[in-house]
């Protein structure tokens, strides 16, 4: 008999709890259109209950305590505090933020062009950063000497020198008849350093590297 007035005991103070909980669920939504806001905040206060609406806005809490009242607030509305009410299912609408303020009218025109006081400066310094005022100075130089022939007879084409190169001349664009074609014979090219004092007045010139790409010697001597 104990036993059963235990049990009896312990599913009534269950099915108090259950009683005493509050269901608060219903939908936040845009009071100008109408459409869902999801992942609203939503603050039940004088309870733990609270969280964020669903994609579709909808949302459910179950709370054991009665709150004090509702706060739901999401970014771009007004902030909403309502008294609690029980309430089988609550709509709720949030209310855009208005503006606080507008623009005036806002003209864009073009400037001056950027390089022109680039151009300025270099002018007003030409004196300052010419090299012949300076007591020494030094620069690496880069030349290249391209030697090529044009108006090339078929006679021409036909020496033993050209015979590497018949397939150069295959594939000479033709379509434009006033157009002249130029065939690369062979190239001169040179890096150096060069120094110059004032002092001793000479400029002197290293050559550090140079190639020749092209014809052989040989075969220069058949050309000519």
């Amino acid at each position: 008999m104990p036993t059963c007035r235990t049990t009896l005991l312990f599913i009534l103070i269950l099915l108090c709890n259950v009683h005493a909980q509050t269901v608060f669920r219903g939908k936040v939504s845009d009071k100008s259109t109408g459409e869902p806001i999801s992942f609203a905040g939503i603050l039940l206060k004088g309870t733990t209950c609270g969280g964020l609406t669903d994609v579709d806005g909808k949302f459910y809490f179950k709370c054991l305590k009665l709150p004090d009242s509702v706060v739901i607030q999401y970014i771009g509305y007004e902030r909403l505090a309502l008294p609690f009410k029980i309430k089988e299912e609550w709509d709720i609408r949030l209310t855009p933020v208005k503006d606080g303020f507008s623009l005036d009218e806002v003209v864009v025109e073009s400037g001056e062009n950027p390089a022109h006081r680039i151009i300025r400066a270099a002018i007003k310094n030409k004196y300052k950063n010419d090299k012949n005022n300076l007591d020494a100075y030094q620069y690496e130089v880069y030349n290249k000497i391209e030697f090529d022939l044009n108006n090339i007879s078929e006679k021409f084409k036909s020496k033993r020198a050209f015979k590497p190169f018949a397939f150069a001349f295959n594939n000479i664009d033709s379509s434009n008849k006033d157009e002249k074609h130029f065939l690369p014979m062979f190239m001169i090219e040179n890096l150096s350093d060069v120094y110059y004092s004032k002092s001793i007045g000479q400029k002197q010139e290293i050559v550090k590297a140079s190639k020749i790409t092209g014809l052989e010697d040989q075969n220069i001597t058949q050309v000519m």
